[in-house]
Protein backbone atom coordinates (compact mmCIF):
# COMPACT_ATOMS: atom_id res chain seq x y z
CA UNK A 1 0.00 0.00 0.00
CA UNK A 2 1.37 3.15 -0.66
CA UNK A 3 0.59 6.32 1.36
CA UNK A 4 3.01 9.25 -0.48
CA UNK A 5 6.87 9.70 -0.20
CA UNK A 6 8.35 12.41 1.66
CA UNK A 7 11.89 13.38 1.08
CA UNK A 8 11.64 11.34 -2.41
CA UNK A 9 14.24 12.64 -5.10
CA UNK A 10 14.98 16.18 -5.00
CA UNK A 11 13.03 17.48 -1.97
CA UNK A 12 9.51 16.11 -3.72
CA UNK A 13 6.96 14.95 -1.74
CA UNK A 14 4.59 12.76 -3.73
CA UNK A 15 1.36 12.82 -2.26
CA UNK A 16 -0.64 10.19 -0.71
CA UNK A 17 -4.24 9.76 0.97
CA UNK A 18 -3.50 11.72 4.18
CA UNK A 19 -0.58 12.55 6.72
CA UNK A 20 0.88 15.82 7.46
CA UNK A 21 2.91 15.24 3.97
CA UNK A 22 0.10 14.72 1.94
CA UNK A 23 -1.67 17.81 3.80
CA UNK A 24 1.21 19.96 3.07
CA UNK A 25 1.95 18.63 -0.46
CA UNK A 26 -1.66 19.39 -1.21
CA UNK A 27 -1.42 23.07 0.12
CA UNK A 28 1.54 23.52 -1.93
CA UNK A 29 0.22 21.83 -5.22
CA UNK A 30 -2.93 24.11 -5.08
CA UNK A 31 -1.13 27.64 -4.12
CA UNK A 32 1.55 26.85 -7.64
CA UNK A 33 -1.28 26.02 -9.27
CA UNK A 34 -2.93 29.07 -8.53
CA UNK A 35 0.55 30.70 -9.50
CA UNK A 36 0.64 29.20 -12.95
CA UNK A 37 -3.04 29.90 -14.02
CA UNK A 38 -2.45 33.87 -12.85
CA UNK A 39 0.71 33.69 -15.14
CA UNK A 40 -1.16 32.03 -18.08
CA UNK A 41 -4.51 34.76 -18.11
CA UNK A 42 -4.75 36.55 -21.16
CA UNK A 43 -7.61 37.95 -22.88
CA UNK A 44 -7.81 36.22 -25.68
CA UNK A 45 -7.87 32.99 -23.43
CA UNK A 46 -8.54 31.59 -19.82
CA UNK A 47 -6.68 28.62 -17.96
CA UNK A 48 -8.90 25.70 -17.98
CA UNK A 49 -10.33 22.65 -19.43
CA UNK A 50 -9.59 23.48 -23.59
CA UNK A 51 -7.64 26.72 -22.60
CA UNK A 52 -4.65 25.04 -24.26
CA UNK A 53 -5.58 25.07 -27.53
CA UNK A 54 -6.47 28.55 -27.95
CA UNK A 55 -3.42 29.58 -26.18
CA UNK A 56 -0.83 27.65 -28.38
CA UNK A 57 -2.93 29.37 -31.53
CA UNK A 58 -2.26 32.67 -30.26
CA UNK A 59 1.77 31.57 -29.65
CA UNK A 60 2.24 30.16 -25.98
CA UNK A 61 3.17 27.26 -24.95
CA UNK A 62 1.92 24.28 -22.85
CA UNK A 63 2.30 26.35 -19.83
CA UNK A 64 -1.83 26.94 -20.28
CA UNK A 65 -2.19 23.01 -20.11
CA UNK A 66 -0.56 22.23 -16.58
CA UNK A 67 -4.44 23.21 -15.14
CA UNK A 68 -5.44 20.27 -17.04
CA UNK A 69 -3.44 18.37 -15.34
CA UNK A 70 -3.48 15.89 -12.47
CA UNK A 71 -0.70 16.93 -10.04
CA UNK A 72 0.93 13.92 -7.91
CA UNK A 73 4.41 15.83 -6.30
CA UNK A 74 5.76 19.16 -5.41
CA UNK A 75 9.66 20.71 -4.17
CA UNK A 76 7.69 22.81 -2.28
CA UNK A 77 9.74 25.26 -4.44
CA UNK A 78 7.88 25.77 -7.75
CA UNK A 79 8.13 22.46 -9.53
CA UNK A 80 5.32 19.80 -9.91
CA UNK A 81 5.02 16.30 -11.07
CA UNK A 82 2.06 16.18 -12.89
CA UNK A 83 -0.17 12.95 -14.92
CA UNK A 84 -0.84 14.17 -18.26
CA UNK A 85 -4.28 13.06 -19.09
CA UNK A 86 -3.85 13.83 -22.98
CA UNK A 87 -1.64 11.14 -23.09
CA UNK A 88 -3.64 8.53 -21.46
CA UNK A 89 -2.75 4.64 -23.37
CA UNK A 90 -5.32 2.06 -23.65
CA UNK A 91 -3.22 0.54 -20.08
CA UNK A 92 -4.38 3.71 -18.48
CA UNK A 93 -0.72 4.89 -18.01
CA UNK A 94 -0.32 8.41 -18.93
CA UNK A 95 2.80 10.76 -18.98
CA UNK A 96 4.48 12.21 -16.39
CA UNK A 97 5.66 16.08 -16.61
CA UNK A 98 7.48 17.70 -14.54
CA UNK A 99 7.08 21.48 -14.63
CA UNK A 100 9.33 23.76 -12.81
CA UNK A 101 9.00 27.66 -13.10
CA UNK A 102 10.24 28.00 -16.54
CA UNK A 103 8.12 25.20 -17.62
CA UNK A 104 7.88 21.52 -18.77
CA UNK A 105 11.65 20.59 -18.49
CA UNK A 106 11.41 16.75 -17.76
CA UNK A 107 9.31 14.03 -19.43
CA UNK A 108 8.56 10.54 -18.67
CA UNK A 109 6.54 7.96 -20.61
CA UNK A 110 5.03 7.13 -17.18
CA UNK A 111 5.40 6.45 -13.45
CA UNK A 112 7.20 3.32 -13.69
CA UNK A 113 9.99 5.00 -15.92
CA UNK A 114 10.24 8.43 -13.37
CA UNK A 115 10.88 5.69 -10.90
CA UNK A 116 13.46 3.63 -12.81
CA UNK A 117 15.26 6.72 -14.06
CA UNK A 118 15.22 8.60 -10.44
CA UNK A 119 16.79 5.08 -8.95
CA UNK A 120 19.27 4.86 -11.64
CA UNK A 121 20.58 8.47 -11.54
CA UNK A 122 20.64 8.11 -7.49
CA UNK A 123 22.50 4.92 -7.29
CA UNK A 124 24.73 6.94 -9.87
CA UNK A 125 25.47 9.58 -7.81
CA UNK A 126 25.80 7.43 -4.76
CA UNK A 127 28.44 5.51 -6.38
CA UNK A 128 30.20 8.41 -7.45
CA UNK A 129 30.20 9.52 -3.65
CA UNK A 130 31.28 6.42 -2.44
CA UNK A 131 34.23 6.31 -4.79
CA UNK A 132 35.18 10.15 -3.72
CA UNK A 133 34.86 9.12 -0.24
CA UNK A 134 36.94 5.59 -0.81
CA UNK A 135 39.52 6.88 -2.65
CA UNK A 136 38.78 5.77 -5.15
CA UNK A 137 37.22 2.46 -4.82
CA UNK A 138 34.20 1.49 -6.30
CA UNK A 139 31.17 0.57 -4.36
CA UNK A 140 28.26 -1.60 -5.90
CA UNK A 141 24.29 -0.47 -6.26
CA UNK A 142 21.62 -2.73 -6.99
CA UNK A 143 20.73 -3.20 -11.05
CA UNK A 144 18.25 -1.99 -12.80
CA UNK A 145 16.12 -3.38 -15.51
Amino acid sequence: MHNGWSGYVAGFTLVGVGGKHTTGARRDIRETLEIVADAWKAPHAKPGRGALAKVEGAGGDDGAAVVDMIPFGTDFNGALLLFDPRTRRKDGEMEVVLHDTSGPSKLYRGFAEMLRIDYREISQETRELGKRESGGETISAPAVD
